[in-house]
Parts: structure tokens; C-alpha cells; sequence
């Protein structure tokens, strides 16, 4: 059941119930949410203007204002659509600035509008970045030392003296330049901030050691590849792979030469996979799984047998082994019909044919087909 505030986000401005995963994701929400802000209290400011104008008989001033309410509200609709976004934010930020400098040169406000000028840069650089943002701050202070220098030939626009006008001209160059350097400063921790997180995104699915994708992610993305393949019915292939012996190598080699023939495998396992569509992992210790898309069993036992060539060619000794050098075992499967299959049939699947091949020898594989 919906509460009120996720009615408001969802229904009314489709905004996310949930947080932002991402950065990316959260900076344009808060564009769209200032964009909102933006629209309803412009609504809001000129309707109640409107009806002030109405009771002082100022009909025109008061169409006017209503016409730009209705444009806000159109806008309102296009900006809850969530496309084009910067192309909606120029569209407000130049009426926000037309009816400003309008209100200013006219007189309305008691001549204080010229008040709501240092929020412009504010806004404007927020919506629309360092650079079209301080095009848009700078140039409604520049049109409006132009309009005032022929606002005596124009019937409806006040003239300001020289020295008023200067005044609010440097003060508003000093909020722009603060407002310029702090939305920099924010920009570049905030892209500072998007490295720190995607380098700890990338090391909580990655192996430390070996640059492969972790369990954990392996835990995570199989089962969606695997209910992706139940909808289509494409076949899945799934190798699991085991280095033979390797407890003993460590005992006659260290730990360190344990961890280098690591790290050697995995660079090996990771050349034989090419397609984005296809993961290795490091299951755990010295098992390695490796998940292929759309793919046949043909593929699969062609790729099987890459790996136990490939780990043959790197030429690790092995004294104590039955064959003097780095072997490897392998449980492979593929399934051409994935519609009854899971994550955990396929993971047994495969480690069952693994074991099949330890119990026949060793460096070989064992394929299974369902």
C-alpha cells in the first residue's frame, strides 16, 4: 500500500520511491526536483500576482501572468516525462530570466525584484553546469544594463539611475563568481566521488588477488542470466574448473608461488573468454567458473578443452604431481533448454561432472548435456 509522500513522488511527479543507486542517478533527480520547485512556486507566485493585479484593475499585467502559469504548467508535465531534461532546463532558466527582467524593468515589486536576480545564478549553474549556467548568469545582468540605458524610450520600463544600477551590477557579479567557484568545487568532488565509489563497487565484485569476478557477484548475476535464458530459451553453457593438486603445490612450492600460478591461470582463463555476455569467476581457493550466453555444447567442450590446453602451456613444474606440471579439471554443462533450470541445478550440474572428472584421472573434462 502506497503511503502519501510515495504517492506524490510516484503518481503526481514520477519521481523514485527509492533512493538513487548512482551519482548520476541522484543529480538528476535533484535537477528534476529544483525543476518542480522552480515550476509550482512560479505557478503559485503568479496567480497570487494575478489577483493583486486584478483588484488594482491592471488587467493586462494580470493576462500576462496567467499565460506565463499556464506555460509553467505545460512545462510541468514535459519535465515529469523525465526525457530531455537540459533542453527543459534552458527553456526554464531563459522564461525564469525574460519574466525576472521584466518585473525588474517594469517597476513591479516596488522596485526590490531586483532581489530575486541573486538566486538566478544559483539556479542557473545548478540546472545547466559551469559553463552555459554562467552564459545565462552574466547575461541578464548585461541585457539589463542595456535595457536600462533606453528605458526612457520605452513607455513601460523604468529608468534607474547610474548609480543604483552599477551597485546591483558589482554585487551581482560578486554572487555569480561565488556561486561559480562553489558549483566548480562541487562538480569536482562530486566527480571525485564518483571514482572513489565505482573503484569500491569494482573491488567488492572483484577478486584482490586475481581480477576476477568474485562469488559474490557470481551469486548475483547467474540468476539473472539464467532467468533471462528461461524467457528466450537460449541454451547456457557453465564450466567449472579446478587446478589439480593445488594444495600440494603450495606445500612444495609457498603460499607465494601458490598465489603467482593464481594469478597466471586467471589471466589465462580470462583470454579464452571474449564476448561481454560471458563471465569467469573465482568460485573459490582454486576453483574458477566461467558462464557462457547463448551458446551451444559444441562451443562449450571446444572452450573446455582451450582451457586444459592452455593451462598445460603455461609450463608450471609440479614435482608433486602425477603428471610434473600444472593440470587441470573440468565439469561442464549446457543446457538447451533452460525453462526448468536454476541457479543451483546449474552450479550442481556442474560441480558433479567436475568430481566425475578427478575420479577418472585428472586433467581432463567431463561434459554433461540437459
Amino acid at each position: 500500500m502506497l503511503h502519501l509522500k510515495d504517492i506524490l513522488l510516484k503518481k503526481i511527479f514520477n519521481l523514485p520511491v527509492h533512493p538513487s543507486e548512482t551519482i548520476e542517478e541522484s543529480e538528476e533527480l535533484r535537477k528534476r526536483i529544483m525543476l518542480y520547485a522552480l515550476t509550482l512556486l512560479g505557478v503559485v507566485f503568479l496567480v497570487m500576482m494575478s489577483f493583486l493585479l486584478v483588484i488594482e484593475e491592471s488587467r493586462f499585467y494580470a493576462l500576462l501572468n496567467l499565460c506565463f502559469g499556464v506555460f509553467l504548467i505545460v512545462l510541468f508535465f514535459f519535465v515529469r516525462t523525465g526525457k530531455r531534461l537540459r533542453l527543459y532546463s534552458i527553456v526554464s532558466i531563459s522564461c525564469l530570466q525574460v519574466f525576472l527582467m521584466f518585473l525588474f524593468h517594469s517597476g513591479a515589486g516596488n522596485q526590490m525584484v531586483f532581489v530575486w536576480y541573486y538566486l538566478f545564478p544559483l539556479i542557473s549553474l545548478f540546472l545547466l553546469g559551469t559553463g552555459l549556467g554562467t552564459f545565462f548568469s552574466l547575461s541578464i545582468i548585461l541585457l539589463s544594463l542595456f535595457v536600462n540605458a533606453f528605458s526612457d524610450h520605452i513607455p513601460i520600463f523604468v529608468h534607474y539611475s547610474g548609480g543604483k544600477i552599477l551597485r546591483i551590477f558589482y554585487s551581482y557579479l560578486g554572487v555569480t563568481l561565488f556561486t561559480l567557484v562553489f558549483e566548480r568545487t562541487r562538480l569536482s568532488a562530486q566527480k571525485k566521488l564518483e571514482g572513489i565509489m565505482g573503484e569500491l563497487n569494482e573491488r567488492a565484485i572483484k577478486d584482490t588477488l586475481t581480477g576476477l569476478y568474485n562469488r559474490r557477484y557470481m551469486d548475483e548475476v547467474i540468476p539473472h542470466i539464467v532467468k533471462q535464458h528461461r524467457r528466450t530459451g537460449l541454451a547456457i553453457g557453465f564450466i567449472m574448473a579446478d587446478i589439480d593438486y593445488f594444495k600440494k603445490y603450495n606445500d612444495t612450492y609457498g603460499h607465494q608461488a601458490g598465489d603467482t600460478l593464481l594469478v597466471a591461470f586467471s589471466r589465462m582463463l580470462a583470454s579464452q573468454v571474449r564476448r561481454q555476455t560471458d563471465f569467469v569467476f573465482r568460485y573459490g581457493g582454486e576453483e574458477f567458473a566461467i558462464i557462457f550466453s547463448s551458446t551451444s555444447a559444441e562451443t562449450v567442450k571446444q572452450m573446455a578443452e582451450q582451457i586444459i590446453r592452455g593451462t598445460r602451456d603455461l609450463s608450471y613444474p609440479h614435482e608433486a604431481s602425477p603428471f610434473n606440471r600444472i593440470t587441470v579439471s573440468i565439469g561442464a554443462i549446457c543446457t538447451d533448454s533452460p525453462g526448468d533450470l536454476d541457479f543451483d541445478d546449474l552450479v550442481h550440474s556442474a560441480d558433479q561432472a567436475l568430481y566425475e572428472a578427478k575420479d577418472a584421472g585428472r586433467d581432463r573434462f567431463v561434459m554433461r548435456s540437459t
